[in-house]
């Protein structure tokens, strides 16, 4: 958890709180799994807050590099049931029900194209199947222009998330 004087909390701005508060998180994950560990019972540990912070930021830094990337790492998410899920309930959680509703038509999307549901099967996804497939590539351009947009509010719900429940996210210093 992050320590920080609740002057500096109250003053930082949005993104950098985010970032400020998603950062430990990170970090700790990035350890858990490079030594091999389990990861869910990481992610059980977390406040629900921190949880919709973390399911949320590790689909978003990677979606938002382009459409390729929401492509590829959607389905990764969704070849992953338990991860896919936590982002649709948490996204719900925190009432965003924009994003749910682009989580759902992308799913419906990937379903279409009988795209994994197991990581074992992943491995078949590429980012080159945007280029071999016209409406695929035509849907998610248009889901990328509907994320750019939808992923302000995202951040905002965030924001007063974290503002509203201090305490879940900050260990006072």
């Amino acid at each position: 958890m992050l320590t920080m004087q609740r002057e500096v909390f109250q003053e930082m701005e949005d993104d950098a709180l985010i970032s400020a508060c998603f950062k430990p998180l990170i970090q700790t994950y990035k350890e858990i799994n490079s030594e091999g560990l389990d990861l869910a019972n990481f992610y059980h540990k977390m406040t629900s807050g921190q949880q919709a912070l973390f399911i949320f930021r590790t689909y978003y830094s990677h979606v938002i590099e382009s459409v390729q990337e929401l492509y590829w790492w959607s389905a990764f998410f969704m070849a992953q049931e338990p991860r896919w899920a936590a982002l649709n309930e948490k996204m719900r959680e925190i009432e965003d029900l924009e994003f749910v509703a682009l989580l759902q038509d992308v799913e419906a999307m990937l379903r279409s194209r009988n795209h994994p549901v197991l990581l074992t099967d992943f491995p078949c996804v590429s980012r080159d199947d945007l280029d071999l497939d016209t409406e695929l590539r035509d849907f998610f351009q248009s889901a990328y222009e509907r994320l750019t947009q939808i992923t302000v509010r995202t951040n905002k719900f965030l924001v007063a998330l974290i503002r509203n429940s201090p305490d879940s996210f900050v260990k006072w210093s």
